[in-house]
């Protein structure tokens, strides 16, 4: 990647944001004690202030890797080669980025809440069973002689693994909402 431009000056405004968020969680605990911060975090007053900032945080960061990916394989890359590279490894950011910024935007919704809870539960059951069938599949069947050799037998396992955690989180989280809007 290269040094100095914009890319600088993204990561420098990114990480002093952070450490403005870091300074004011420190001033919000010397101030008003440590019970007022696992309130808060706890959602107990109703607002989930503390899980909304981290959504957001988590949102930022998130899309500013897409958005740097996207720069990288795409715009920028003079292989046509790397757009699989975008869509493998950036893409499955893109859909958590937008979850949590839905999180982060309507968290104080318990709907939203039990969507995103369920739909990452969703997401997690399709990475593992795409990552036991793509790293176990391979390997059966090379033992068995229905395929060949090739030496990259389960490497599409850690590929497709993170997209099959996207895919099913993004169903898991429609299918929660269509779900209660139906209740």
């Amino acid at each position: 990647m290269p040094t100095g431009g914009v890319s600088d000056l993204i990561v420098g405004i990114a990480a002093t944001v952070a450490l403005a968020m870091v300074w004011g969680v420190f001033t919000r605990l010397r101030r008003h004690g440590k019970d007022h911060l696992l309130q808060l975090m706890s959602g107990r007053n109703g607002s989930y202030r503390v899980m909304r900032v981290v959504a957001t945080v988590g949102c930022v960061i998130l899309g500013f890797l897409v958005i740097r990916g996207f720069w990288m394989f795409v715009v920028s890359s003079p292989y046509p080669a790397d757009v699989f590279l975008f869509v493998i490894f950036d893409v499955p950011l893109a859909a958590v980025a937008v979850l949590l910024g839905w999180l982060a935007l309507r968290g104080h919704n318990p709907r939203t809440r039990a969507a995103v809870s369920f739909g990452c539960v969703t997401g997690l059951w399709f990475a593992i069973a795409a990552f036991v069938i793509l790293f176990f599949g391979p390997l059966i069947l090379m033992e068995r002689g229905v395929i060949p050799d090739s030496g990259q037998g389960p490497l599409g396992a850690f590929l497709y693994a993170p997209a099959a955690f996207a895919v099913g989180t993004l169903g898991g989280v429609l299918y929660r909402t269509l779900r209660s809007r139906e209740d």
